[in-house]
């Protein structure tokens, strides 16, 4: 399928929030969306042709919406599938909004980590998080070599979120090889890695 073949969205997560009460009604209207798009993009045409597209539709089947979730998954897709209107996985992955209706993005292929050439074979990375990532030993991708990076994510970043305990966030450490990396970002703030994180180890 092209969402999870080309770019990379996790369908599980998609399929719940589109099963979500507040969403399920316009699903239809919303896989519609989806399957225009998609065979539009298979054309390989320009930039400028995918956002025109992109945005007619998303234009035409919001304006029918009546509920504000609908409407927020759909300006979810219509995002993603803009920062991937030149085909690049890793303009979708790095423009990628942090909103709890944006598509997961999941990386399965190397994109580029040439900023990790200088580096040891083995990376200490760490991560803000909620401790449940720790307790089920399921992590989000998105790693940093900075430790004072993953305290601001864990600790700053999302404050003002209605989600947001301080009680139960913390910052994990772990070890894994640079060649389980998929992607790295080290001319950035973040000092971002993203990671396989089946290959993750020693984690704490």
């Amino acid at each position: 399928m092209y969402l999870s073949n080309t770019m990379s969205i996790d369908l599980n997560n998609l399929q719940l929030k589109l099963g979500s009460t507040d969403v399920v009604l316009s699903m239809d209207s919303i896989i519609t969306f989806l399957n225009d798009v998609t065979d539009y993009y298979a054309q390989r045409l320009t930039k400028k042709q995918n956002c025109d597209y992109v945005s007619a539709q998303h234009i035409r089947r919001k304006s029918a919406m009546k509920s504000t979730e609908s409407k927020n998954v759909l300006c979810s897709l219509r995002h993603a599938f803009t920062s991937f209107s030149e085909y690049s996985i890793e303009d979708l992955f790095i423009y990628q909004e942090n909103q709890d209706w944006y598509p997961k993005i999941v990386l399965t292929q190397h994109i580029d980590t040439a900023d990790l050439s200088g580096h040891p074979a083995v990376l200490r990375v760490y991560r803000g998080c909620d401790e449940h990532e720790l307790n089920q030993h399921s992590f989000g991708q998105s790693w940093s070599l900075n430790k004072s990076v993953a305290h601001e994510f864990a600790y700053v970043h999302y404050s003002s979120q209605p989600w947001f305990e301080s009680v139960t966030r913390i910052v994990i450490e772990a070890k894994i090889l640079k060649a389980d990396v998929y992607f790295a970002r080290l001319d950035h703030h973040e000092n971002e890695v993203t990671v396989n994180t089946a290959k993750l180890y020693d984690v704490k």
